[in-house]
């Protein structure tokens, strides 16, 4: 399966030097991810029949999977925040009709993998669909 990435002009558009942040939610320590939409609107039409965890992966720099299919049971935990509102496991499915327009911010919630405001990482993103996608990212968490 060959992946297309994502050149690094867009890269730097979509994360932006303070895009890593560690914050508490609800007790939870997480890696908040800033994500700035660069390339077109995302448009959330239908979603999988199965856990949309099985359709990811968030790998870091030695390889170690953090959120995604390698790594299930983050999703008890994960979220991805659109347009003000927080999506986890219970309300996934009302995501369908968000549109995260060219411009607009969502926001990726991983638990913490124990990562610390001012380290250095490199993540990298694979996501599996009709045409699989994978870049990475080098990063430090503000």
């Amino acid at each position: 399966m060959k992946m297309s990435y994502i050149s690094k002009i867009y890269l730097k558009k979509m994360f932006p030097p303070d895009a890593f942040k560690i914050e508490k939610v609800n007790n939870v320590e997480y890696l908040k991810i800033v994500v700035t939409n660069v390339i077109s609107p995302l448009d959330v039409q239908k979603m999988p029949e199965d856990s949309p965890n099985n359709h990811f992966d968030l790998i870091d720099e030695n390889g170690k999977t953090i959120a995604g299919k390698g790594n299930p049971p983050v999703w008890e935990k994960f979220m991805v925040e659109a347009k003000g509102k927080k999506y986890d496991k219970s309300n996934y499915k009302s995501s369908i009709g968000v549109k995260v327009d060219r411009g607009e911010k969502y926001i990726i919630w991983v638990p913490n993998p124990g990562w610390k405001v001012g380290e250095e990482h490199k993540l990298t993103v694979k996501i599996y669909q009709d045409r699989p996608i994978e870049f990475f990212v080098k990063f430090t968490i503000a």
